[in-house]
């Protein structure tokens, strides 16, 4: 229990002192709490120098199930080609299940962590890209894309999406939507979540966009990257007339378990 408390604590002291730079940037690494001794677990995966058709690295696992009737995780719909980790809706499809991308990491017991993913977010209309904590519709902490100006949650323009579920039956999710960063489908982007026991923070390019005290997961489970779609206008729409690529260069991951 000392030894817990010691790397939270020194992990949010490390977070906190990273002070933002001038956009586009990247957040600062951790290298090592600041007392104690305690190294905080650091896993980084650099698709950018795979060749292409490269097995998915360890500590990822590419998915394979539905979600209900909509849509369904096919392992190969995440691949390795063009220095990036592709995660694919295939376009023009005409029935559900759609066909959509998925990989987890195989750390199950994620309890705190600050999670930064490098990517180009799809352009084509009809997918949600998403990056997230989730053990279940409870303890959910998510960073998402929806590429179509049309969905009912973007009104008209494209959003970037940044909510803790709501964490039980009485209360209401927290969300916040904000505007993306420049030309987010064609340059690379920092997108990044810090989850302590108080608080999400969630950046962009280093620089903090929103912290929410409401909703805070508190259990262990896995991070998660995806790219679907459902055909719900009231969230992904879809399915994209032509494939829909979530591109991610990388992902750094710093975290404690539990």
């Amino acid at each position: 229990m000392l030894r817990s408390s010691l790397v939270v604590t020194a992990f949010l002291a490390v977070c906190a002192s990273a002070a933002p730079a001038p956009l586009p940037q990247r957040s600062a690494k951790i290298v090592a709490a600041a007392k104690g001794g305690y190294p905080i677990p650091a896993k980084t995966w650099n698709f950018g120098k795979l060749p292409d058709g490269s097995a998915i690295p360890d500590g990822l696992s590419a998915s394979s199930y539905p979600v209900g009737d909509n849509y369904v995780f096919v392992p190969q719909n995440a691949y390795i080609a063009g220095g990036y980790l592709n995660l694919k809706v295939d376009g023009g499809q005409k029935a559900k299940p759609y066909r959509s991308g998925e990989v987890v990491t195989t750390a199950t017991n994620i309890k705190y962590a600050s999670v930064r993913t490098i990517a180009i977010f799809s352009e084509p209309p009809g997918v949600c890209n998403g990056m997230f904590f989730y053990k279940s519709d409870n303890q959910e902490t998510d960073i998402e894309w929806l590429s179509d100006p049309a969905s009912q949650s973007n009104a008209g323009k494209r959003q970037l999406w940044f909510a803790n579920q709501a964490s039980n039956v009485r209360t209401q999710k927290s969300v916040k939507g904000v505007p993306p960063p420049a030309n987010p489908t064609v340059v690379e982007h920092e997108y990044r979540i810090d989850w302590v026991p108080s608080a999400v923070r969630f950046f962009v390019d280093g620089v903090q966009i929103w912290e929410t005290k409401q909703n805070v997961p508190n259990v262990p489970g896995p991070w998660v990257f995806n790219n679907w779609a459902d055909g719900d206008m009231g969230w992904s729409g879809g399915p994209p007339a032509s494939n829909a690529l979530f591109r991610i260069k990388e992902i750094d991951m710093y975290y404690n378990t539990a």
